[in-house]
């Protein structure tokens, strides 16, 4: 691992800390789950994380339901939009 790999490593890692500690304290109704993937499919989450934009797996996660969500199941996003998931 080169020195830009790891300094880089250690800046991600505080932005997905100061990410998870900022959201919960902008928004105590967050809560948290867990998915349980296997490591290659980790990886290739890793490695799509670099060519894209997200900052954390849980970016990229939210992202992804809300556009499966979008595309099978609009009113329900609709509804959330609305407030009537509280």
């Amino acid at each position: 691992m080169t020195i830009f790999n790891h300094i880089r490593s250690e800046i991600v890692l505080y932005i997905r800390f100061a990410t998870a500690y900022l959201s919960k304290m902008k928004n105590p109704r967050q809560t948290t789950m867990a998915v349980r993937i296997t490591l290659p499919f980790k990886k290739v989450i890793e490695e799509y994380m670099q060519r894209d934009s997200h900052v954390s797996p849980s970016d990229l996660l939210r992202d992804a339901l809300r556009e499966k969500i979008e595309r099978e199941a609009p009113d329900l996003l609709k509804r959330l939009h609305e407030g009537d998931f509280k």
